[in-house]
């Protein structure tokens, strides 16, 4: 997984953004991104969208911003010039309490609550389970080999006076493996979606008659890489948007036959192929569950089915590691 921090920065305050990527397998054509698990987040990171060029000219080698609510509030950033050395408490849920209101109770954004405790998904924080809550919002880091404290601080933008009084150090020098409180920093809307269970939904009805990774091609019996996974059901079986966002692509390919390609906050992408038509136009915004096409099988295909692929920077991912 890649790391990626973004920064803003004041006279006297500062702000900054921490993520964790997703660990992808990718085909012998694109690289293999390996994983340096950091931080207790996801990503944010949100790039340009997968264009036309790009999907056309690779198909052959393998197979807007969110609104916002209360549930998904995020950290606005600002660090304290003068910052309180971090303390955790514990707490036990009660009955009728969600994550969100315990956040609330004690001060705290959303994205802390569920990072520190490392929460996958909120529907599973179940009545007496104990938390960490920590007296200030931030996010937990793992230093790195080669790391160092000043390194840190121009990578995040939290001063160094700050990091030191978070984490109540006397000496600078620090070790890889240590754990060191960032101050202020958050995690994106997109990380608290996927821990509030918001995240793709499946895109059709059926069975599933092919993984994700490689498999031996069902026409050539050579060893290849399948970019997403297959569901297949009877001819004009509805196919739904599997998030939402906007239709950055539609048209005929002939291996993938008519497909649709839509855009998500967050830097996704999905593709819908083989199918017998699309109801989308390129440009439009599509909300999740709404139909846009119909099963089918054209193109480079053995029957009627769905291809359903997830891209995160135009790099293909396992899409059951994100469907719920």
């Amino acid at each position: 997984m890649e790391t990626h921090i973004s920064q803003t920065n004041n006279k006297t305050r500062t702000g900054v953004l921490v993520s964790l990527g997703f660990l992808v397998l990718t085909s012998a054509a694109l690289p293999i991104m390996v994983p340096q698990a950091r931080y207790m987040g996801l990503d944010l990171e949100i790039p340009e969208d997968l264009s036309r060029s790009v999907l056309l000219s690779t198909m052959g080698h393998w197979e807007e911003s969110l609104p916002h609510s209360q549930e998904e509030k995020v950290s606005d950033g600002k660090i304290p010039s003068l910052v309180a050395p971090l303390t955790l408490s514990k707490y036990k849920v009660k009955s009728g309490e969600a994550v969100s209101t315990i956040a609330n109770k004690f001060g705290l954004t959303l994205g802390t609550v569920i990072s520190f405790n490392q929460i996958r998904n909120v529907k599973r924080v179940q009545v007496g389970m104990e938390l960490s809550i920590p007296n200030q919002d931030g996010l937990m880091y793992t230093v790195a080999r080669g790391d160092s404290l000043g390194l840190i601080s121009r990578r995040t933008g939290i001063t160094y006076e700050s990091i030191l009084d978070a984490n109540n150090m006397e000496s600078p020098v620090i070790q890889p493996g240590q754990k060191l409180f960032l101050p202020g920093a958050a995690i994106s809307r997109m990380e608290i979606r996927q821990a509030l269970g918001e995240m793709f939904i499946m895109p059709a009805r059926g069975r599933f008659t092919s993984g994700y990774g490689y498999r031996k091609d069902p026409f050539t019996g050579v060893r290849r890489f399948h970019n997403g996974i297959d569901i297949a059901n009877v001819a004009g079986t509805p196919i739904k948007a599997a998030m939402e966002g906007r239709v950055s692509d539609v048209g005929y390919h002939s291996s993938y036959g008519n497909y649709v390609v839509i855009s998500h906050d967050g830097g996704y992408q999905t593709m819908y192929a083989h199918l017998s038509a699309y109801k989308v136009a390129k440009g439009q915004r599509i909300a999740q569950g709404e139909t846009i096409a119909q099963m089918g099988n054209t193109g480079y295909s053995t029957g009627t089915h769905l291809h359903f692929s997830v891209f995160r920077r135009n790099v293909p991912t396992d899409p059951t590691k994100l469907l719920y």
